[in-house]
């Protein structure tokens, strides 16, 4: 199986506030925070395996009604099983979901037509955590982390008709036990006065650490599908990866240096690349080139360039740098970033004190301040868009 790993931009990893936020909302409000794909690339045909799926306890029977995406706790407290664990204290009430293992299984339906296209990946944001995954009865893949999105080539697997795919999650607090047994180097976890083993977070798993226990939160082991799931399908070729890095040395003219890596599922078609930077709508530099290998740079002049400033000290404009890949004048794929122009330097310098510490910016000394974000509810989907764009806005005014 191919398998392509991407760390997901998560919000999770600055864990330091001192106040846990509960925003849960109805999805009457908005969609969840999660629920949508916004990575700026095209696929050739997708099918949406994000919605109703089913769900129970690997030692049940009885199949119950989910959500993906989602986490069990959710899926739970809609099928009545489960108690609000923010009112008073039935968090101890919901405890017992971390010590079971739990599946998930939907089916979908795959056309003749679908299955002629070059590459069909499945791509799923984001599992919480120890997941195994089949397709059709077939192992895929197993995972350990939460924060990663992955990719597996599963055109082989399907089939014209039904098809169908599921999904167990094992429970992490099995898991780690089995690794420190395993693992003769683990010696300091088997002190049970250590926080983090007592809790059974021992770091063997990459799992959102606050989902232990917090000083500002409950303790909810969640497990699910909890970022969107589809089957991505693909055609003569695609961008993989989009990286641009800047060199504003010269204030009149900032450079991108733009890399691209390809996948090209037929070596024999005449690919083109085409590189285009815009601002505001209106097209500031441009470039194509033909494509002769799986990776290919080009620099791109933006002439008198805009500079991006942190919140308070001056604009914020975007650039839009986009790659297109065509075949015979066809577009075949497209991936886009949106960018600041800016330089960002920790300045360090002897002085009568000793060492200075600050942080410069497009060559201006700043003051720093700002705010710590913690996960605004511990149940990933119960985050709306309208809550999230709220407390980033709370963040902004600050």
């Amino acid at each position: 199986m191919e398998v392509r790993q991407r760390f997901a931009g998560l919000f999770f990893l600055s864990l330091s506030l001192t106040l846990f936020l509960n925003v849960t909302a109805s999805s009457e409000e908005s969609p969840a925070a999660f629920a949508s794909i916004r990575d700026g690339a095209t696929v050739s045909a997708v099918i949406d395996l994000n919605g109703d799926w089913q769900f129970k306890a690997t030692d049940e029977t009885e199949w119950l009604k989910a959500h993906v995406p989602g986490v069990v706790q959710s899926d739970l407290l809609r099928s009545g099983r489960l108690k609000d664990p923010y009112y008073r204290d039935q968090e101890l009430e919901a405890q017992w979901v971390e010590k079971k293992e739990w599946e998930y299984r939907r089916s979908f339906t795959v056309d003749s037509q679908f299955l002629k296209h070059d590459r069909i990946l499945l791509d799923a944001r984001g599992l919480d955590t120890i997941a195994e995954v089949f397709v059709n009865q077939t192992p895929v893949a197993k995972t350990k982390n939460m924060f990663i999105e992955y990719e597996w080539d599963i055109k082989p697997l399907l089939r014209a008709g039904a098809n169908e795919i599921h999904v167990v999650f094992r429970s992490i607090l099995e898991w780690n036990k089995q690794q420190i047994t395993s693992e003769p180097k683990v010696i300091w976890c088997k002190d049970a006065e250590l926080m983090d083993c007592r809790k059974g977070n021992v770091f063997f798993a990459r799992k959102e650490p606050s989902n232990f226990g917090w000083n500002w939160g409950p303790r909810l082991l969640s497990s699910g599908i909890w970022r969107p799931i589809r089957i991505a399908a693909y055609d003569t070729g695609r961008i993989t990866e989009l990286t641009i890095r800047q060199d504003l040395s010269n204030p009149a003219g900032a450079i991108l240096n733009v890399t691209t890596k390809l996948d090209r599922f037929d070596p024999k078609t005449s690919l083109k690349l085409e590189l285009e930077v815009m601002l505001d709508g209106r097209r500031i530099t441009s470039s194509r080139l033909n494509v002769t290998s799986n990776e290919l740079s080009r620099e791109l002049t933006i002439a008198q360039p805009r500079l991006w400033w942190p919140n308070g000290w001056g604009e914020h404009p975007l650039y839009e740098v986009t790659a297109r890949l065509t075949s015979g004048g066809r577009e075949v794929h497209r991936q886009s970033h949106r960018i600041g122009l800016r330089t960002v330097r920790i300045v360090r310098e002897k002085d009568a004190r000793g060492e200075s510490f600050a942080i410069e910016v497009n060559g201006k000394i700043l003051f720093a301040k700002g705010v710590n974000w913690i996960p605004a509810d511990a149940l990933t989907d119960q985050l709306t868009e309208t809550n999230y764009r709220r407390l980033l806005e709370a963040c902004v005014r600050q």
